[in-house]
């Protein structure tokens, strides 16, 4: 009896191991995707409270790329910049800051949305965009000299909140996102031998059981 016991509790921690490394594989692959955005609200708490139910405009960066390394052929920056709020979002600015890179050429695509140019530095590229629907993207492309950005900033117009993206916390999404093999691989052995040991230990019950 004794030795059955051992090995129903052998099962249930194996069973344990095997759900707890799946669970972590699977919740580690699904990590949300968009980047993390620093906000800066211009409304105190109270106002804040008071307009939680009232339809707002809300500002994310969908997707955010740049060449990783530098060569010889012009770098990309490319930015999916998306409205995931409750209202169309007016007479707001984009702005990149590339810093110690000079852009070549920019180009802004928004379906429906007027985009004017208005102005910047040679490093500095800006524009206001006079609408943007609900669940409506628009996307910077830009080429640089260099693969580098300072932030990418969204800000006015209706909008409550600020929202900027620095080169700093692109990078670190970056690497969190990152499994190299060799991490994949042992993720990988982990989930089989704990497989492997839960068959066994399966076979030892029905066989003291049988």
């Amino acid at each position: 009896m004794t030795s059955q016991k051992g090995v129903i509790i052998a099962t249930i921690i194996a069973a344990l191991i095997t759900a707890g490394v799946t669970l972590y594989v699977y919740f580690d692959g699904k990590e949300d995707g968009l980047l993390v955005t620093e906000t800066v609200n211009h409304e105190n708490p109270k106002e804040n409270d008071e307009k939680q139910h009232v339809p707002t405009p809300r500002i994310t960066f969908s997707e955010v790329f740049i060449t990783p390394v530098d060569t010889n052929i012009p770098s990309s920056f490319f930015a999916e910049i998306t409205n995931t709020g409750s209202k169309s979002a007016n007479e707001f600015l984009v702005s990149v800051d590339f810093g110690e890179a000079t852009p070549e050429s920019c180009e802004v695509v928004s379906a429906g949305s007027a985009v004017i140019d208005s102005g910047g530095s040679s490093v500095i590229k800006r524009w206001e965009v006079s609408e943007l629907a609900i669940k409506q993207s628009l996307y910077v492309v830009c080429n640089l000299n260099a693969p580098f950005f300072k932030a990418l900033s969204v800000g006015e117009g209706n909008l409550e909140n600020d929202a900027q993206l620095t080169f700093s916390s692109y990078k670190e999404q970056r690497e969190e996102e990152s499994i190299t093999f060799l991490e994949g691989v042992l993720r990988f052995w982990l989930v089989a031998f704990s497989g492997i040991l839960l068959f066994y230990f399966f076979l030892r019950l029905m066989k003291s059981l049988g």
